[in-house]
């Protein structure tokens, strides 16, 4: 005799009818397949790689042909999930929705003594995310279902899991923490290796559960979820001060719906998904209208009408969109019309693009005529649907003929329109195809990293591409373009006159940055930028071939330097609704940025946010270029063992090792800068960065340390030793109030003879074209540098000012010996 009685059969049967057994089967991470009229699974209960699990949905049974286990939903919930009878109907009762709570299971709740690990799982969903912006895979998979939105997905924390990542960055308890959660598998691997993860949160929006879509082609387990009963909310963030909610089956149909435009959504996973967590959430958040948007299949027509009855119950005003036959969110054509309220207010003419495919264009019409409204779809790329359609509704709304059919042309031009833009775009701005690394290549490629010389390697590498000496030039050009993967990039001028090779150092430093992080043009228009898909240009180097092919978008440019953000407000024509309406165009930065220039002077707006970079045109460089130009032209070249090709690649494979890892510098407090001039708070923060970067460059080289479940690496005193090096000239020449040739002149003054005769005699030792020479002189007369003295028969001869020079820029900084010196 038990003192608890086994409940009515027929009870058992009906609660079992309600629940689908195969959504409760995926629920627990078991993919389940039709073939035919059959539903097959990888059995969860040994290991296999041919599916044996025969499941009956209509009888709720199930049973494996490889080891004999079988049962229905509550054997699954027992032997499975490891849940007591009790349990397992209570739970069961939950998904019907015949209780409003039920115990959750021991695997998803953690013990009293061991609190459930926030800070770890947080880290967990941003290690996965770094991995997801750093590698191909997870966005080409998400792209391959119509889901490419980065600012969406960056929202979303989206992260992509390679299998290995975790298992190196986590000690043996945070192991033991990730296995108890259903992160890690019994086994000790990464549960969800090689898919797309999406956090799942609780109300208080911490990172509780993941829910995955494996990226490989046939996969057995397509989607699953951590082990145990299903907990946490997909997209907590969309009820947050919202009265109406869109409600869908799956993680992906919400991202469909936010891609057309809908933020509010949140997902049931699945068409039994509405449970006691969800509702609480709703209610605290003090939503009063639901919107149902599940699949336009039978399955997900019969639980809109079951939870519209329920939530109606529960308070709720709900409405429910039916989708075509056989869609979901993700594959219905134009979604956005289909989750439009109805109009209250029709206008007159409406159309409605259906489909365009296999030589067809077709749309929906409607016309309010008197009274009275007349529908009707229409070919429009066939002469006799659009005559027959123009017929019809002229006879039935006593309209002319000619009118309906000159409309019906009018759509067909805006749309035929609209297309070619799009396609146009679509190839101008298409994502480059990344190789992927063999074994072979990212071996060396880390290897390079890892070299104790590593700036020194770039230099060389540099140097056997042919441009010689310039070594601060080629370092923080190199710096540069490497910083456009940090949240703050740096930006930098090369300027020097015609033939110093200004361009060719562009060119050299292009050529090592790998074809997906830069985009080069040799000029822009003033609206080009806005117009660009918004994420296009996000962590890229943007290069220029000269600054006059820059100027007139010098505005735009600045604003995705400063703020990382370019928006613009346009009315634009709806080519679908033919109505007017505005249009918010948005691009997104981060952006580094490098042009040329051949200008002595340029504007303070450009330079307080870009390095500038002096050519050294001094005959001695001319000579090292001529040398170097004779070796690539002599036999000795054909010995050379690392080719153009050869070094690109490392540098391209090296650069794409990257981790986006913060930087720290520890020894901040000891830094000194110059502060004689109010642009030096601006140059403060940007000499910080290039230490920032040379550390993020050696970061392989660096030990990786955690805050607050936040990883990151340190800077050391030798990359400031690097940074130092590079102010000397170029931050010196950049803070400078003098031009580069007017600091070069007063240089020769202070060091040579502060008096020189004629401006003929300087020209002639420096070497310098006449106007140069003049601009220079005029400069620093101007600025009280220089006086000008008038001899016989007027001649002008120049001298030293007697007032005293302004302190160099470079003399504020902290000396590397003086830093490591106070720095253990």
């Amino acid at each position: 005799m038990t003192a608890n009685p086994e409940p009515n059969r027929d009870d058992i049967e009906k609660l079992k009818a309600g629940v689908d057994l195969v959504a409760l089967l995926e629920a627990h991470g078991v993919a389940v397949k039709k073939l035919g009229r059959a539903y097959k699974a990888l059995c969860p209960y040994h290991s296999e790689d041919t599916p044996s699990l025969s499941v009956d949905r209509k009888k709720g049974l199930y049973h494996c042909f490889g080891c004999g286990k079988s049962g229905d939903h509550l054997t699954f919930l027992q032997d499975h999930v490891k849940l007591s009878f009790p349990e397992a109907l209570a739970q069961l009762r939950q998904l019907a929705g015949q209780v409003e709570a039920a115990p959750q299971p021991p695997a998803a709740q953690p013990r009293p003594e061991e609190p459930f690990p926030y800070d770890l799982m947080a880290r967990v969903a941003e290690v996965w995310h770094q991995a997801f912006c750093e590698r191909p895979e997870g966005l080409a998979y998400l792209e391959s279902r119509g889901l490419g939105d980065k600012g969406i997905l960056r929202t979303l924390q989206v992260g992509y899991c390679d299998g290995e990542k975790l298992l190196t960055i986590t000690n043996a308890a945070e192991r033991g923490l990730l296995q108890r959660v259903g992160v890690l598998n019994e086994g000790g691997k990464e549960f969800f290796s090689r898919s797309v993860v999406f956090p799942l949160k609780d109300k208080s929006g911490r990172v509780v559960s993941f829910y995955g879509r494996s990226t490989l082609p046939n996969s057995k387990v397509p989607h699953r979820f951590c082990a145990g009963a299903r907990t946490g909310l997909f997209y907590v963030e969309g009820a947050r001060g919202a009265s109406s909610v869109f409600l869908v089956e799956g993680v992906l149909d919400a991202m469909a719906l936010m891609q057309a435009g809908f933020s509010q959504v949140m997902a049931l996973g699945g068409t039994q998904g509405m449970n006691t967590p969800l509702l609480e959430h709703l209610r605290a958040e003090k939503v009063s209208d639901l919107v149902l948007c599940l699949d336009g299949d039978p399955a997900g027509q019969q639980a809109s009408q079951q939870l519209q009855e329920r939530l109606t119950k529960e308070g709720f005003t709900v409405r429910v969109i039916t989708l075509p036959d056989g869609h979901d969110p993700l594959s219905c054509p134009n979604l956005a019309a289909h989750l439009a309220p109805p109009d209250p207010q029709p206008e007159k003419r409406k159309y409605k693009k259906l489909s365009s495919s296999q030589g067809k264009l077709k749309v929906l019409v409607s016309i309010a005529q008197n009274g009275e409204k007349a529908e009707t779809t229409v070919d429009l790329y066939s002469t006799r649907s659009r005559k027959q359609e123009a017929a019809a509704l002229a006879s039935k709304l006593a309209l002319d003929v000619d009118e309906i059919d000159a409309w019906f042309f009018s759509i067909l031009n805006e749309l035929e329109s609209h297309k070619a833009s799009l396609d146009e775009a679509k190839e101008l701005f298409g994502r480059v195809d990344v190789p992927p690394m063999t074994a072979q290549q990212r071996q060396a490629a880390m290897a390079f990293l890892q070299r104790p010389d590593l700036v020194a390697a770039i230099l060389a590498d540099m140097e056997a591409l042919g441009y010689m000496g310039e070594e601060e030039a080629k370092l923080l050009g190199y710096c540069v373009s490497v910083s456009r993967m940090l949240d703050r990039p740096l930006s930098a001028i090369i300027q020097s006159g015609s033939g110093a090779g200004k361009s060719y150092l562009a060119e050299t430093i292009y050529f090592l940055t790998p074809p997906e992080g830069m985009v080069f043009y040799s000029r822009l228009s003033p609206q080009v930028l806005y117009h660009m898909p918004k994420d296009y240009l996000m962590h890229k180097l943007l290069g220029l071939e000269e600054r006059v092919g820059s100027e007139s978008s010098d505005y735009q440019i600045r604003a995705l330097q400063s703020a990382g953000i370019l928006k613009q407000c346009i009315t634009v024509k709806d080519p679908l609704t033919g109505l007017l309406q505005p249009k918010e165009n948005e691009v997104w930065g981060p952006i580094a940025y490098m042009e040329t220039t051949t200008s002595m002077r340029l504007n303070p707006e450009n330079t307080s946010r870009c390095f500038e970079i002096p050519l050294d045109e001094s005959p001695e460089q001319t000579r090292r270029i001529h040398q170097r130009q004779k070796e690539l032209k002599s036999v000795a070249r054909l010995s050379a063992t690392d080719t153009r090709e050869k070094i690109q690649q490392r540098h391209h494979n090296a650069q794409r090792l990257l981790e986006r890892v913060p930087v720290v510098i520890p020894y901040v407090h000891l830094l000194t800068f110059p502060d004689q001039w109010l642009r030096s708070r601006r140059d403060h923060d940007r000499f910080l960065h290039l230490i920032e970067v040379l550390a993020f460059l050696h970061q392989f080289q660096r030990p990786r340390k955690s805050h607050s479940g936040v990883e990151y690496i340190e800077a050391t005193p030798a990359d400031y030793r690097w940074a130092y090096f590079l102010a000397h000239r170029v931050l010196r020449n950049s803070m400078d109030e003098l031009s580069r040739w007017a600091r070069e002149l007063l240089t020769l003054f202070e060091t040579e003879q502060p008096v020189w005769p004629t401006r003929r005699e300087l020209r002639d030792r420096l070497q310098w074209p006449d106007r140069r020479a003049r601009e220079a002189l005029e400069e620093l007369v101007e600025m009280e540098y220089l006086e000008v003295q008038r001899g016989p028969n007027n001649q002008m001869s120049f001298q030293l000012s007697a007032y005293p020079q302004a302190v160099r820029a470079a003399q504020g900084l902290l000396k590397p010996d003086e830093l490591e010196g106070l720095w253990p």
